[in-house]
């Protein structure tokens, strides 16, 4: 069954969670303000939802034949709710991967050639920033 989302204006606390994870652009509205979804644009994707930190969002089922997965511009809304899907999916992976890595404790070992290197390099600054003598307090802004 074909379904749509509903903002229960009532709850709404407008922090624009949903319609930032919208994928087709279905709802409106600015930080702060009551939310709004424009019916023919929903896919009923189920994005919105689980991302809204009140529960004021709700799928019901859409009776009319004017939904976006059916009639004229049927291919694309499927194309979008396939697309936006997939980046769902996308970043499951990414999330799971970097949750699962083990850090790389193994510490950082440099030959002695690059250490000598390195330790050159970091005298040479300590003694530029000697020569600068101390550092002078800033001029406050004229008016």
């Amino acid at each position: 069954m074909l379904q749509v989302a509903v903002v229960n204006e009532a709850a709404c606390i407008g922090c624009t969670a949903c319609f930032q994870a919208c994928p087709t652009g279905a709802i409106v509205g600015a930080a702060k303000h009551v939310h709004t979804v424009i019916p023919a644009l929903c896919t009923g994707c189920n994005a919105c939802v689980p991302v809204c930190p009140v529960p004021c969002l709700s799928l019901v089922s859409w009776g009319s034949v004017t939904h976006p997965l059916q009639g004229k511009n049927a291919a694309q809304g499927k194309a979008l709710a396939a697309q936006h899907q997939a980046l769902l999916a996308a970043r499951g992976v990414r999330v799971q991967a970097l949750l699962t890595a083990k850090p790389n404790t193994a510490p950082l070992s440099l030959s002695a050639e690059l250490a000598a290197v390195a330790k050159a390099a970091r005298e040479k600054s300590v003694q530029k920033y000697k020569k600068m003598g101390p550092l002078k307090q800033p001029r406050g802004l004229k008016r």
